[in-house]
């Protein structure tokens, strides 16, 4: 009798981890080291991005207008604004991974530059 107890007991604590356990977390853990890579990718093309928009905006203004706090305003204006786009994304669930956000951001800010220099060099 006590045998039994002993395997009901230790399926039944079985069954209590594998409540908590989401499924198919053997097959993410797999695929994280891969999302790790890319994801540190990604941030170190957000950073760079970020800078070199923060500049080009920042020039673009500055030679445009003369004024200098309008010409910082500009540069952080399109940092702010990937930011928000990137905030608003956050209401779908598919976008809530590291990689999503940085996706977005790093796209946001590449089409908002892009709009700038064509607007600047008509």
């Amino acid at each position: 009798m006590s045998k039994e107890r002993k395997v009901n007991q230790e399926q039944s604590q079985n069954t209590a981890n594998n409540l908590y356990q989401a499924p198919g977390t053997e097959l993410e853990t797999k695929s994280n080291s891969e999302n790790k890579a890319l994801v540190i990718v990604l941030l170190i093309i957000a950073i760079a991005l970020s800078v070199t928009v923060f500049f080009v905006k920042f020039s673009a203004s500055l030679a445009a207008t003369g004024n200098l706090s309008y010409s910082i305003g500009f540069g952080l204006g399109s940092i702010f604004f990937a930011l928000i786009v990137m905030g608003l994304f956050q209401i779908g669930e598919t976008f809530r991974s590291n990689k999503a956000r940085l996706l977005i951001f790093n796209i946001t800010l590449f089409v908002g530059t892009m709009s700038t220099l064509i607007n600047y060099l008509r």
